[in-house]
C-alpha cells in the first residue's frame, strides 16, 4: 500500500471524518441506504428500484449467504458464520467469485418476451485474456424503456431444460 496513504489512514481509535451522502440534483443518487441484499432484490423485483443484471446476480448471491431466515434473531455467532460461508464460497470455482467478469449477453429470447443473459462470457474488452464468468447461471429479465425489469437469477440447466420440455 502507498505511504502517503497509509499516512491518511486514522489508527485505531482515532477519530475519522466521514462525509454525508448528498444528492446528486436526483439524477442518479437520491440516498443512501444500507439493506439486506433480500430487501434490494425485492425493490428491484417489485419496480421501486433498477438494477442491472451484474448487481442483480451478485446480490442474489449474498442474499443466499448473508439473508438466511431468520436474519433479525441470528446471534453474531451465526451471522458470524453465514459470512465465513459466503468467503468461501467467492474464493472457490474455477475461476474463483473473485476473478469472474459478469458481461451479460443474450442468450436467448422467451415466448413471452424475456431475455435470458448467459453470464459466462468476459465481453469484447477482455477478449483472448482468459477471463471468465459464471457458466452455471443465467439472468432472465423484461427490458423496458426505464431499464431492466422482473429480473431473476436461473440456472442455466433450468432454462435450457424449460426449451427441452417444450418441444
Amino acid at each position: 500500500m502507498d505511504k502517503e496513504l497509509l499516512e491518511e489512514l486514522p489508527t485505531e481509535g482515532e477519530r475519522e471524518e466521514i462525509q454525508v451522502p448528498s444528492s446528486d440534483g436526483g439524477i442518479e443518487v437520491t440516498e443512501a441506504q444500507f439493506l439486506p441484499a433480500s430487501e434490494w432484490l425485492r425493490r428491484a423485483q417489485s419496480g421501486e428500484i433498477i438494477l442491472f443484471p451484474p448487481q442483480f446476480l451478485l446480490l442474489d448471491v449474498v442474499s443466499g449467504f448473508l439473508d438466511e431466515e431468520p436474519r433479525s434473531d441470528a446471534s453474531l455467532e451465526v451471522l458470524e458464520k453465514r459470512r465465513a460461508a459466503l468467503l468461501d464460497f467467492i474464493h472457490s470455482g474455477s475461476p474463483p467469485w473473485t476473478d469472474k467478469v459478469i458481461a451479460p449477453k443474450l442468450l436467448k429470447m422467451t415466448e413471452d418476451g424475456r431475455s435470458v443473459l448467459a453470464l459466462d462470457d468476459s465481453g469484447p474488452e477482455l477478449k483472448g485474456s482468459g477471463r471468465r464468468g459464471e457458466p452455471d447461471r443465467v439472468v432472465v429479465l423484461k427490458f423496458k424503456k426505464e431499464g431492466a425489469r422482473e429480473v431473476r437469477v436461473a440456472w442455466k440447466k433450468d432454462i435450457m431444460q424449460e426449451d427441452r420440455s417444450n418441444l
